[in-house]
């Protein structure tokens, strides 16, 4: 009974704090956007020297993103290897 109390608490927790997160940033979004235009439509091509703005932003901004994307799932599909190995030996 305790552990499906806890369920529900973790769960309305969450919500709870999303909830507050979302009207926290929600107002903000609009403003954010139009800065991120105006920054990147203005110094991408000084920074990157690309002449199209979404190779350049995809290529140097993001790859970062993507190759840490990238490691984190090999060290996840690692991980679960090698507890479904040590499953097996205990079988």
């Amino acid at each position: 009974m305790k552990q499906k109390y806890k369920f529900y608490l973790t769960w309305l927790l969450m919500i709870g704090l999303g909830s507050l997160f979302a009207l926290k940033i929600l107002p903000d979004l609009d403003n954010f956007n139009a800065t991120s235009y105006a920054y990147f439509s203005t110094n991408t091509y000084s920074e990157i020297g690309a002449k199209n703005m979404v190779t350049g932003i995809y290529l140097d901004y993001r790859l970062f993103d993507s190759l840490l994307e990238a490691g984190i799932l090999f060290v996840v599909t690692a991980g679960i290897l090698f507890m479904s190995k040590k499953d097996e030996e205990v079988r």
